[in-house]
């Protein structure tokens, strides 16, 4: 499971037309990361040892899971208008 949770952290870095069906993986990345969470809840309560792979594995796709969330916490948003749009 932290394997192909991993993979899909790779994901975004593949080129959907050269390999269509491992782009899909990218689509189960939120329930992949979930299934991970619960994992490492698991293992925590019965060996706690094993609980540590799905922990290295969620800091290991930590910039994944912050840039699918949008998680901007210290960028501010400046909207700036272009000179030649009418809006």
């Amino acid at each position: 499971m932290v394997a192909v949770f991993l993979f899909a952290c790779l994901n975004w870095y593949f080129n959907p037309q050269q390999l269509p069906l491992v782009s899909l993986l990218g689509l189960a990345f939120p329930f992949l990361l979930l299934l991970v969470l619960f994992f490492m809840v698991w293992w925590f309560f019965f060996k706690r040892k094993w609980a540590l792979i799905s922990a290295i594995a969620i800091i290991l796709g930590g910039r994944e899971i912050v840039h699918f969330f949008a998680f901007n916490v210290n960028s501010e948003f400046v909207e700036t208008k272009n000179q030649k749009t009418f809006a």
